[in-house]
């Protein structure tokens, strides 16, 4: 009993150091040894624009007078309003990643109310004004870890959501950043009751569930689950007829069906509607001035636009518009007579149309054609019964609202999202501050923010297309910035670098496609060197500036080889490349030696050499860190000269995407990367007996791009994305005296 008494103890007090020190270290096997010199970490968010997508069908209302109210958000949740002197935009819920989803009622005294999702928390959340102020509710959350991050609810067929993202070719990214689906509270959908009481469906994405909430007065909330057979309950959709009975359209995600919900006041009944096909999702419900329910939807497996609509006891469902790929992001009203019109995308020519029944048939209209618009449509009918819309450009990630003054339709910007910090290159001066290429996915411009001792400045690299795509940054012998990227709208490999306040672009490699993983290094002569993936070929890339122009160079050409290159060049200026061969899933290099390029295996045990990141040691030995897709791990791989020795650092979690790494002023490495299964950014240091390992940020979904540097100091400065946000962040090292950080074994010597 003493014994088991004196184990219990034990126990208990290894779980007891481990709750208390929560940024842990791994190291080589050995006793738990403090750090010297620990780090604590300045967090700043350095380019942090306004970010909004997954708006739902509910985004839009209008008032009695006709004006517009919208719901909008993903960073911050938003609220529009369009008065006598144009459009007015306030912050209601000031917390971050809150807003997807948004839905907006107005109530019995027409002052807006918002159900809408927190992605950090997982929750659903509610924010009503009460003539002075937002009160802001939470109704139902998944409970999860205050602090990190859990992957975000499915947006179901849109992907991410992000519908202004660069429309990449398929390529082996091992994992993607935005994660997989959890929380409580997407696919939000509110109505008010007569009363006054909200009524909203959502979604619960860790049970796969349809569920409902009803306010009730100063008690709270009663929620209830609707529907729980299979995954159900996506792109729910809520009205309330004149009795107050709750109808819900949604999808049936499982059978990929279109289903109804009713509620009468004592029970649920439920109903598949139209079953055939894959069909139901971007539904949207409405009652007519009978009563009567009408649901439009997508039917996915035709891509046709439907309806649906309640005809004494039975359903009768028509085609409403077959032209090519048509019917996502449905929203339904009547006009002035009870006849249903629809909004919605054609994803054929990225328009958005309307569409009006005029018995027996429908009237199909494109509205706007300028550009891919249309996405996340909401309509809501004025006093005269003529439709106003809602929705998105996705080229120019701007918020449109389209509406009649008189007989003209006009068309106004709402608001404009953007979403910064993609592929981030971070550089520090002579000086130690920081200097930071990136890529801003919703407007596709090349970016340059540089710290200036006492705030962030920034430059726009390049405008024209789609610019800025896998930045790899580095500064000359004076400070000035140099840029390598893809420009993917003139399929254009591009050196850039800074003229006083302005950039001077150089074309490098024209492709068919596309270029990959563009990693540039100024050579001891200031020169510029690039190593790139062509995936037009395949192969592995160099280019190099010489006084006779570019050149390039074919390096490898054995299958899939070249992806995630990064560049380094010894002291010579002979460059050496780290890179990934997909078709063997190994890790390898390549030096330039007597004007031959060589290539060797670094390592092949399992699928490796993901996220490379080379740098070279006094002795001008490699060292490179990397992915392990095959144990989702992070390695590090040292040539000592004679032969490679390897590290692995075991992880519970899918650890080690987005690697970079740099070597201290003796020679240790120091290494930033990603951790998918928490969304957090990790930063690990070698101190010269074992490893420390820090959690830096794990306040969202933060990490991927990471890019790391060391100060004069050894101190390291990291920049990264901010995917929840859409924030470019940087982190910086704070030195603390704190023997508080335990140490969890990691393996070393031979390659596992």
């Amino acid at each position: 009993m003493a014994k088991n008494k004196r184990h219990a103890y034990l126990l208990f007090g290894l779980i007891l150091l481990l709750a208390i020190y929560p940024a842990m270290g791994q190291s080589s096997p050995g006793a738990a040894i403090p750090a010297a010199n620990s780090l604590t970490w300045e967090i700043q968010r350095v380019d942090a624009p306004q970010m909004f997508y997954q708006m739902g069908e509910g985004m839009l209302q209008l008032d009695s007078a006709g004006r517009p109210h919208l719901a909008y958000g993903a960073d911050h949740l938003y609220y529009a309003y369009r008065g006598s002197s144009g459009w007015s935009i306030q912050t209601v819920d000031e917390n971050f990643g809150v807003g997807k989803y948004a839905s907006i009622a107005l109530d019995p005294a027409e002052r807006p109310g918002i159900s809408y999702y927190d992605e950090i928390n997982g929750a659903l959340k509610f924010a009503r004004f009460d003539g002075s102020r937002w009160e802001i509710q939470t109704i139902d959350t998944a409970n999860l870890r205050s602090g990190a991050y859990r992957p975000s609810a499915s947006p179901g067929l849109a992907e991410d959501g992000r519908d202004w993202k660069s429309p990449e070719p398929d390529h082996p990214e091992s994992t993607d950043v935005t994660g997989k689906e959890s929380g409580v509270g997407s696919f939000t959908s509110l109505a008010f009751d007569a009363s006054g009481q909200a009524h909203i469906s959502y979604f619960n994405a860790m049970t796969g569930d349809l569920k409902y909430a009803r306010s009730n007065n100063e008690a709270g909330w009663s929620v209830q689950t609707v529907d729980s057979e299979g995954r159900v309950g996506l792109y729910s959709s809520l009205d309330l007829d004149s009795a107050g009975n709750v109808h819900i359209g949604y999808y049936d995600e499982t059978n990929g069906d279109l289903k109804y919900a009713l509620w009468s006041g004592s029970v649920w009944t439920l109903r598949a509607i139209d079953y055939y096909n894959n069909v139901g999702a971007y539904a949207s419900l409405a009652i007519d001035h009978q009563g009567e329910p009408h649901i439009s939807y997508y039917d996915i497996s035709l891509g046709n636009l439907k309806h649906a609509a309640l005809q004494g006891e039975a359903w009768e469902v028509t085609v409403v518009d077959t032209t090519g790929n048509v019917g996502e992001y449905t929203s339904l009203a009547f006009t002035a007579d009870g006849r249903p019109m629809i909004s919605y995308y054609d994803h054929t020519n990225g328009d958005l149309k309307y569409a009006e029944y005029t018995s027996p048939e429908w009237d199909v209209i494109p509205v706007d054609i300028n550009g891919v618009v249309g996405r996340y449509t909401s309509m809501a009918v004025d006093s005269s019964g003529r439709p106003a819309i809602a929705y998105f450009h996705s080229e120019t990630g701007v918020l449109l609202y389209n509406f009649f003054s008189g007989a003209t339709r006009v068309v106004e910007l709402v608001d404009s999202t953007r979403d910064a910090g993609q592929y981030s290159s971070l550089a520090l001066d002579a000086a130690g501050n920081p200097h930071i290429a990136y890529f801003d996915d919703a407007v596709d411009d090349a970016r340059y923010a540089h710290w200036n001792g006492s705030q962030w400045e920034y430059q726009t690299i390049e405008t024209a297309g789609e610019a800025g795509l896998y930045t790899s940054l580095d500064l000359d012998n004076i400070g000035l910035p140099h840029t390598s990227y893809f420009n993917a709208t003139d399929n254009e490999l591009r050196y850039s670098s800074q003229l006083g306040n302005a950039w001077a672009a150089q074309g490098v490699a024209l492709v068919q496609e596309w270029i990959f993983y563009t990693s540039l290094e100024l050579d001891t002569s200031g020169l510029p060197a690039i190593s790139y993936y062509d995936a037009d070929s395949a192969n592995l890339m160099f280019a190099r500036l010489t006084s006779a122009g570019w050149t390039k160079e074919l390096i490898e050409e054995s299958g899939y080889v070249g992806l995630y290159t990064s560049l380094a060049m010894d002291q010579a200026g002979s460059p050496l490349i780290s890179y990934y061969n997909m078709s063997e899933g190994i890790l390898k290099l390549a030096r330039l030696s007597n004007e031959a390029w060589q290539t060797q295996v670094v390592d092949q045990d399992g699928n490796v050499g993901l996220y490379t990141s080379l740098a070279l040691d006094p002795s001008q030995n490699p060292h490179i860190s990397y992915y392990d897709a095959t144990h989702t791990d992070l390695k590090y791989a040292r040539w000592n000269g004679a032969g490679w020795e390897f590290q692995i650092f075991n992880s519970v979690d899918d650890e080690g995407q987005h690697t970079s790494l740099v070597l201290d002023s003796q020679g240790r490495p120091h290494i930033s990367y990603y951790n998918a299964s928490q969304g957090c950014l990790r930063y690990s240091r070698w101190n010269g007996a074992r490893w420390e390992s820090y959690t830096v940020d794990c306040s969202a979904n933060n990490g991927s791009y990471s890019s790391l540097a060391l100060d004069g100091n050894d101190i390291p400065h990291i920049s990264y994305y901010d995917s929840t946000n859409g924030d470019l962040k940087y982190a910086a090292g704070v030195p603390v005296d704190a023997n508080r950080y335990a140490y969890l074994p990691l393996i070393s010597g031979p390659n596992r």
